[in-house]
């Protein structure tokens, strides 16, 4: 009877075994399964992107050819001269912008160094004090001050208990 036992409750540990291997398999294809799922949808959405690029693109190039069809070739040639000279005029606009940019660049650098090196000789000055220490040295201050303020009360006390 023992036997039997021994060799059901090894089956039932076999048994046991497989079907967490099994239920962990299970797992990973049913991961596996979710991103691909994610990762059609992904291309469904970018296939979409894609269709509608084109048919814009179907749809301006059908335009331009029936722009184009009544136009002779000399037209035509005229109409691209003139977009190549507003080019060539936004091109020259947009080069004086960045030297322009290039320029205000190289001002704010300046006083950035500028402003860097006044620090940096403030910091090698005998009379520099860093700011912790100004704070510190402001909070002292402050309670001097209360001192003194506290201080002039007391002497005006004093002064009127004089004159009584």
């Amino acid at each position: 009877m023992t036997l039997k036992f021994q060799k059901l409750e090894e089956d039932y540990l076999s048994l046991l075994a497989e079907f967490n291997t099994l239920k962990c398999k299970l797992e990973c294809k049913t991961d596996s399964l979710l991103i691909l799922s994610q990762e059609l949808e992904k291309c469904r959405i970018e296939k979409d992107q894609y269709k509608l690029m084109a048919d814009q693109l179907r749809t301006r190039y059908s335009a331009l050819k029936r722009r184009v069809e009544g136009w002779s070739l000399v037209q035509l040639l005229c109409e691209l001269k003139d977009q190549n000279k507003f080019l060539k005029y936004e091109v020259e606009d947009l080069k004086q912008r960045l030297e322009d940019a290039f320029g205000d660049m190289k001002i704010l650098r300046d006083e950035l160094n500028k402003k860097n090196a006044d620090c940096f000789q403030e910091y090698l000055s005998s009379n520099f004090v860093p700011f912790s220490e100004k704070e510190v040295l402001v909070k002292q201050l402050e309670k001097q001050k209360i001192k003194c303020m506290q201080l002039t009360q007391d002497l005006e006390a004093v002064f009127d208990e004089k004159k009584n």
